[in-house]
């Protein structure tokens, strides 16, 4: 099983310091499965997201996949909802760009079934921009899922998708959590996330804190309200 480590990482912008994370000590990775990360706005989420992607440089320390150190621009892929897409490509060439592979009989035949659950059947050669914002979440959906990368690093990644495209975003987390990839996700939208993770951490005094350490009852197990109930409770 893939595991996601962190020795003496300190996660940050500049002159501040959101997070500080050490397996050794702390006993927190990010195992193989879905790793749901819950927290309010400013606690350094999108931070440490952006930090493991390569986006931004740790203030120290390391991250390691199976003991080896992480190659963000190889091991990595981050999708984001702060993603700006340009308008003048085609869908198509858009999941060759995130996939790192090319548009081919290949590729298009593993996206089958993903590009007709989203409902984008006619749409694979529109340029972005023609696009709406919730079709361009979908595209990204479809690179994503095409990605041969161990770590995926997902920043709200269920914004502006419609009930039936959250359906199907579910059944690509599903078949990653099969294929043993490292899903790391921040979402507000923990109803329709909770019963498919197989971690879920909070934030809080600047360190990452599994909900297992807070609540002896497993987070995909409890009703959503409940959830709720215990994460406001936490944060006081």
């Amino acid at each position: 099983m893939k595991t996601l480590s962190f020795h003496d990482l300190k996660v940050g912008r500049p002159n501040q310091n959101l997070l500080n994370m050490d397996t050794a000590s702390q006993g927190i990775s990010f195992q193989a499965g879905l790793n749901l990360i819950v927290a309010p706005n400013g606690y350094g989420k999108t931070t440490l997201l952006q930090t493991l992607a390569g986006v931004l440089k740790p203030q120290s320390g390391a991250f390691k996949i199976d003991d080896r150190t992480v190659r963000p621009e190889e091991d990595a892929l981050y999708v984001s909802e702060y993603l700006s897409f340009p308008k003048f490509i085609k869908s198509s060439e858009w999941i060759e760009f995130i996939a790192d592979q090319p548009w081919g009989s290949a590729i298009e035949g593993q996206l089958q079934v993903k590009v007709k659950g989203f409902r984008l059947e006619d749409k694979m050669q529109n340029f972005l921009g023609r696009l709406s914002q919730g079709e361009r979440r979908k595209v990204t959906w479809l690179g994503a899922f095409c990605s041969k990368k161990p770590i995926l690093l997902l920043d709200e990644p269920l914004d502006g998708l419609d009930l039936l495209s959250i359906e199907c975003a579910r059944q690509i987390l599903r078949e990653w959590k099969a294929q043993g990839k490292i899903v790391c996700l921040i979402a507000h939208q923990i109803s329709e996330l909770l019963d498919l993770s197989d971690q879920v951490f909070l934030i809080k005094d600047q360190k990452l804190i599994d909900w297992k350490t807070v609540n002896p009852t497993a987070a995909s197990q409890l009703p959503v309200e409940k959830f709720r109930t215990s994460v406001l409770e936490f944060y006081g």
